[in-house]
């Protein structure tokens, strides 16, 4: 428990769209003009979106930074994310880490292609 720095439940149905693949990129017209508003969740509506949503928990052994999370439902494309943001090891940059250098690349390449790796590191000018 002490790990535990947050804990966050994703339920609006655009990202979840974006984060399961149905919405290719955060630039696409899907994203920018969903076909419904959002609205605020009410207590009365918690269990509905538990039932729909995607939790997410994020840890740190050190205070600092990630070094682990959790996610239930389903976002596959949340996982390239948070791989991300856990960051690269020079230890896979040995041969028997290739595998896992080569996984690394190719979530670097579904967050680009998602429209959000600029975002992610800081270097968005705002401009889409």
């Amino acid at each position: 428990m002490k790990l535990i720095k947050g804990v966050y439940i994703i339920y609006n149905k655009t990202i979840l769209e974006l984060l399961t693949g149905k919405i290719h990129s955060i630039n696409s017209y899907e994203f920018k003009y969903p076909k419904k508003k959002n609205r605020k969740i009410s207590d009365t509506d918690i269990e509905y979106a538990l039932d729909m949503a995607t939790i997410v928990v994020l840890a740190s052994t050190n205070n600092k930074i990630l070094t682990t999370y959790f996610i239930s439902g389903s976002a596959e494309k949340l996982n390239s994310i948070l791989n991300l943001c856990i960051g690269y090891s020079k230890d896979l940059a040995y041969d028997e880490y290739k595998i896992s250098l080569q996984n690394f690349k190719n979530d670097i390449e579904t967050v680009s292609q998602m429209g959000l790796l600029e975002k992610i590191l800081g270097n968005d000018s705002g401009v889409s």
